[in-house]
């Protein structure tokens, strides 16, 4: 992939209104002074969370994906830089 690729927002559902839901969590009031709190994390919108999330799973699946060993042998998966 190039770097425009890369950038690219595959989802648009930000448009009809949609996003992604605040993160609740502990703030640690029962926790140790000594113990960190958890980072605070960037809220991003939908669009992008979503396109990171389909870029991640087709990576896991080529990574999954059972191949045989030996030259001989086809792939099972096999997919090109359109696909």
């Amino acid at each position: 992939m190039n770097e425009r690729e890369d950038n690219e927002v595959l989802f648009h559902l930000s448009a009809s209104g949609h996003s992604v839901a605040s993160i609740n969590h502990d703030t640690g009031s029962d926790l140790e002074d000594n113990d960190p709190l958890p980072p605070e994390q960037d809220t991003c919108n939908i669009d992008m969370f979503l396109t990171n999330l389909f870029r991640q799973m087709v990576i896991n699946i080529k990574c999954k994906t059972p191949n045989p060993k030996g030259i001989a042998t086809l792939s099972y998966s096999r997919l090109n830089q359109d696909d």
